[in-house]
């Protein structure tokens, strides 16, 4: 199980003035994407089994909540 400080995925160097963050839910499974263009997406992390979110396997609604983070400790990034 992992902890609420874990990082599953990332990527280490990337230059653009801006980025969009994507993730795509397919059942049970799920896809995170990044890119700069809406038509032109990159992989982080496909195919998270996602079944420990379900309410049957949690015991109940666990009413999960996904958050996309992006970080740049190299400069000011400004978010439109």
């Amino acid at each position: 199980m992992l902890s609420t400080k874990s990082i599953v995925a990332g990527i280490s160097t990337f230059s653009a003035r801006s980025v969009l963050l994507k993730i795509s839910a397919r059942g049970k499974f799920y896809d995170f994407h990044f890119g700069t263009d809406q038509n032109k997406w990159l992989p982080v992390l496909v195919d998270v089994d996602a079944h420990y979110l379900s309410t049957q396997v949690a015991g109940g609604f666990i009413g999960a909540y996904f958050g996309l983070y992006a970080y740049s400790p190299a400069e000011q990034v400004s978010v439109n």
